[in-house]
């Protein structure tokens, strides 16, 4: 099954932002395969579009823990 994760920020801080995109880096957990991440930096907007290979209920709450 496939989830779309969409998460904004206030765009003043899109540097701020960016660092932490750039540490967290692939947060998908076990069961989960990340296909891509886009984001819009200038309106405070990113996206990830994963696959949740494992049917249990606990990976997708593990994606949400960062």
């Amino acid at each position: 099954m496939l989830y779309m994760f969409v998460c904004t920020w206030d765009p003043a801080k899109r540097d701020e932002a960016m660092q932490r995109f750039v540490k967290w880096g692939s947060w998908a957990p076990k069961g989960m395969k990340e296909i891509g991440m886009w984001s819009d930096i200038w309106r405070g907007r990113g996206f990830r579009l994963c696959e949740i290979t494992d049917p249990d209920p606990k990976v997708l709450l593990a994606s949400n823990l960062p």
